[in-house]
C-alpha cells in the first residue's frame, strides 16, 4: 500500500495561541449525572455513542484537538436586570445577528425589507430589527421574534429613505467621508501628495478613524465645534469592557498594523466572554490583518487589487492563518511567493493527504461553537477557502449532509425545549409528537425544534401564556388533530369526549391513523398558565443546526432556490432541528428540568414516582397534579417535588450549577446510562 506523501508546507515555528477552554463534545462536563444502577426494564442497547469526529475516506487517524479543559460557565443575565448596554443601547434585544440580516432582501423605497409578511429596517446606528406598528403612538416598533405586541422603541425614517433611528434622536444629515488628500497635509509635511496616498493605503476607513478621533490639532486646523462621533456598526448587547486587542496578545510574528477597535462585547453578567468566543474573533481579525498586509504585497509589485480581489486570489490556495503568516514571511525575504503556497492547492485537495485539514481544524473549531452557543461567526470560510476544501473540512470535523443538503450532526448529547405539554403526558403516549408541522427540507425524517442553551427556553417558559403558547391550549391532547371549539361551554361538554374521539379517530375521509379528529369539544386546558422546559437526550439523532447551515452551507440554500428545492434551514439563532420517526421522540429520552433549572430527571421515572404516595390507588398522585395544571394553578412546585424524590430514590438525575449558562455541549451522561435504541 502506498504511503500517504508528506506534506510540503515547511513546519512554521510561531508561537502558540492563548489556551483555548472549548466545551467538550464528548467526554467530562459541568451537567454530571448521578446514576448509581440503571433500573430495571429501561429500553436500552450497547450502541456506543458517535465519535467525536468521524472522517469518511480521508483517514482512520482521528485529529488532534486544541486542549479542551473544563468550561468556564459563565452567569445567566436574568431577564429584567438591564446590562451596561441595555442602558445605553434601547435596541439590544432586537437586533439580529448580520447572519439573519444578511439574509433579508433590500429596503425597499419605504425603508422596509420584507420577507414572510414581517417589516425589518437597518438602524443607522448598525444593525437590522423587526417592526410593527403601534397605532396607539402612531410609529412602528422594534418587535422580538417571539413577542406577540411590539415592545421596542419607536423608530422613525431617516430622510434617506434606506435607515431608521429611535424616535428620540435626530437624523443624521451630513454624510461622513474620509478627509481629503489635501486636508490630511498636517499629518506628514515632509512628504508628497503619492508618498502619503500610498502611506495610508493598506489601512481601512475603521482603522484611520480610530487614530484620527485620538489626534490633538493645534490652533491652525482646530474647528469651532467638534465633529460628531461616527456610530459604531454591528454594536452587541453586553457591559461595555475592553477586551484582550490582537497587539495585546505578544504574537511578534504578525505584521504590525494599527489598532483595530474590538467588535463584540462580553454577554454575561460577569463580563467575560467565552474563550471560544474570543478566539473565533481573534483568528478573524488575524486573517484581517494578513490579508490587508498581502494587499500592500500585491500591489507593490502589479496592478491595483482591492481586499476583496486579495481575497478571491487567494482563495485556491486554501491557507489558513499560520501558513498565510509564513507566505508573507517568506515573501518578505524573498520577494516571490513560496513554492509551497503554490503546491497547496493542490494538497489541500488531495484526499490522500491525511495532515491537509490540520491547522484550518483548530480555526473551525472555535468558530462552531460561537455560532452553535452564541449565534455568530466571525470568519467567512467560504470566502477563503474552496467549496471541494471546505466541504472535507467540514467532515473531518463531524458533519453529515442528509438528502436535503442540510449539514446535520449526530455528536450533539442533549437540546433544550420550552413546551406547554406536562411530563405525565408524554410518558403515558410513550412519544413527543411534533407540536407543529415544520415541513420539509430541513430534517431527513419530521423536524422537531429546539435550542441549544437552557438559557434559551427558560426565556420560552417565561413568555408562555402572555407572548406564545397560547394556540397549543386549544389542543386537548397532542394526538388531537383540531383545536376545541370555544363556543361550547364547559358543561356541555360533560359527555365521554373519550369514546366519541376513539370512534371519530379511525372514520372519516381526513383521519390518519393515531390522531383524534374530535371537533365538537371545549379545550380542557384553556386556563394553564405555566410551561415546562425538557432536555431531550439527543445521541445519535441527527441535528441540524441553525447558525452552522447558514455560515458553512448557504451554497445548498442558494442552489434550492435555484432549482425549487425544498431545502430550508431553522430559523432563530440557537435553534436546532431534531430529525424524529413519524412515532415522535421517545420519552425514554426526555428529561423534565425543575423550576430553579438546576436539575433534571426522567418523565418515565417522574410519572412512576406519582404512584409511590397514591395509597394503592389506580389513579396516581400524576392525575390531580396534572388537574391543578390544567385549571389554571401555578404548581411547577408539585412536579420540582417528584424530580427531588426520584432523586432520593436512587434514580437518575442530571445536576446543573445553579446560575450559570449551560449549553448542549456541556451534558456528560456516564457510560452506565445507555443510549436508548429509539428516537
Amino acid at each position: 500500500m502506498p504511503k500517504p506523501p508528506v506534506s510540503s508546507i515547511p513546519k512554521i515555528n510561531i508561537p502558540e495561541p492563548p489556551a483555548l477552554n472549548l466545551p467538550p463534545l464528548q467526554g467530562t462536563g459541568h451537567s454530571a449525572i448521578v446514576h448509581p444502577n440503571l433500573q430495571a426494564g429501561m429500553s436500552s442497547d450497547t450502541t456506543p455513542p458517535a465519535p467525536l469526529l468521524p472522517i469518511s475516506g480521508l483517514s482512520q487517524t482521528q485529529p488532534s484537538l486544541l486542549p479542551l479543559p473544563a468550561l468556564n460557565v459563565q452567569d445567566t443575565p436574568t431577564a429584567g436586570a438591564p446590562t451596561a448596554a441595555s442602558g445605553s443601547d434601547p435596541l439590544h434585544l432586537f437586533r439580529l445577528s448580520t447572519s439573519s440580516s444578511n439574509l433579508l432582501p433590500a429596503p425597499g423605497a419605504d425603508g422596509f425589507r420584507v420577507q414572510a409578511q414581517r417589516r425589518y429596517v437597518d438602524i443607522q446606528s448598525g444593525g437590522t430589527v423587526l417592526v410593527e406598528f403601534d397605532a396607539a403612538v402612531g410609529m412602528y416598533r422594534a418587535k422580538r421574534r417571539n413577542e406577540l405586541t411590539a415592545s421596542g422603541p419607536a423608530l422613525r425614517l431617516n430622510p434617506d429613505s434606506r435607515t431608521w433611528r429611535l424616535a428620540s434622536s435626530k437624523a443624521a444629515t451630513d454624510a461622513e467621508s474620509l478627509p481629503g488628500e489635501s486636508s490630511m497635509s498636517w499629518m506628514a509635511p515632509d512628504k508628497q501628495q503619492d508618498e502619503f496616498a500610498e502611506l495610508m493605503e493598506p489601512h481601512s476607513y475603521g482603522q484611520l478613524k480610530a487614530m484620527f478621533d485620538t489626534v490633538q490639532l493645534d490652533q491652525r486646523h482646530s474647528q469651532a465645534t467638534p465633529p460628531k462621533k461616527r456610530p459604531l456598526i454591528d454594536e452587541q448587547p453586553g457591559p461595555s469592557k475592553k477586551r484582550p486587542l490582537i497587539e495585546e496578545l505578544s504574537r511578534p510574528d504578525l505584521p504590525a498594523t494599527p489598532l483595530r477597535l474590538p467588535d463584540t462585547q462580553p454577554t454575561t453578567e460577569t463580563g467575560n466572554t467565552p474563550d471560544y468566543v474570543e478566539m473565533a474573533r481573534i483568528t478573524a481579525e488575524e486573517r484581517g490583518k494578513l490579508l490587508e498586509q498581502l494587499q500592500v504585497r500585491m500591489n507593490l509589485r502589479g496592478p491595483h487589487k482591492t481586499l476583496d480581489e486579495v481575497v478571491a486570489t487567494m482563495k485556491p490556495y486554501n491557507l489558513s492563518n499560520r501558513q498565510l503568516t509564513q507566505m508573507l514571511a517568506e515573501m518578505q525575504a524573498n520577494g516571490t511567493t513560496p513554492q509551497w503556497a503554490e503546491n497547496h492547492k493542490q494538497t489541500s485537495i488531495d484526499e490522500t493527504n491525511v495532515n491537509r485539514f490540520d491547522d484550518a481544524y483548530e480555526e473551525l473549531l472555535p468558530e462552531i461553537f460561537s455560532l452553535r452557543n452564541r449565534g455568530r461567526g466571525f470568519t467567512d470560510f467560504n470566502a477563503h477557502y474552496t467549496r471541494a476544501y471546505l466541504d472535507g473540512l467540514l467532515a473531518y470535523a463531524g458533519y453529515k449532509r442528509n438528502k436535503y443538503n442540510c449539514l446535520y450532526r449526530t455528536d450533539i448529547p442533549a437540546m433544550f425545549r420550552g413546551d406547554d405539554r406536562t411530563p405525565f403526558e408524554f410518558s403515558r403516549d410513550g412519544h413527543m409528537l411534533p407540536r407543529q408541522d415544520l415541513g420539509e427540507g430541513s430534517t431527513t425524517q419530521k423536524a422537531v425544534s429546539a435550542t441549544f442553551s437552557l438559557n434559551d427556553a427558560k426565556q420560552y417558559i417565561r413568555q408562555f401564556g402572555k407572548q406564545s403558547g397560547i394556540e397549543e391550549l386549544l389542543y386537548d391532547t397532542q394526538y388531537h388533530k383540531y383545536p376545541g371549539d370555544l363556543s361550547r361551554t364547559q358543561s356541555s361538554d360533560t359527555e365521554s369526549v373519550d369514546s366519541a374521539a376513539d370512534s371519530d379517530a379511525d372514520s372519516g375521509s381526513d383521519s390518519e391513523p393515531g390522531r383524534i379528529t374530535e371537533k365538537d369539544y371545549y379545550p380542557k386546558r384553556l386556563n394553564q398558565n405555566i410551561a415546562f422546559c425538557y432536555l431531550l437526550d439527543t445521541r445519535n439523532i441527527e441535528i441540524v443546526p441553525a447558525r452552522e447551515n447558514y455560515h458553512f452551507n448557504r451554497d445548498a440554500l442558494d442552489e434550492s432556490k435555484r432549482t425549487g428545492g425544498k431545502t430550508w434551514f431553522p430559523d432563530d439563532d440557537l435553534e436546532g432541528h431534531i430529525s424524529v420517526s413519524s412515532r415522535g421522540f421517545s420519552a425514554d429520552r426526555i428529561w423534565l428540568v425543575n423550576s430553579t433549572f438546576t436539575r433534571a430527571a426522567r418523565v418515565s421515572d417522574i410519572y412512576l414516582q406519582s404512584y409511590v404516595h397514591a395509597d394503592h390507588s389506580t389513579r396516581g398522585e400524576a392525575d390531580s397534579i396534572e388537574e391543578r395544571t390544567w385549571a389554571g394553578a401555578n404548581n411547577l412546585s408539585d412536579y420540582d417535588m417528584l424530580i427531588d424524590q426520584v432523586a432520593a430514590a436512587n434514580k437518575p438525575v442530571i445536576n446543573f450549577p445553579a446560575g450559570k449558562e449551560v449549553f448542549s455541549n456541556d451534558v456528560v451522561f456516564t457510560p452506565d446510562l445507555i443510549t436508548p435504541t429509539t428516537a
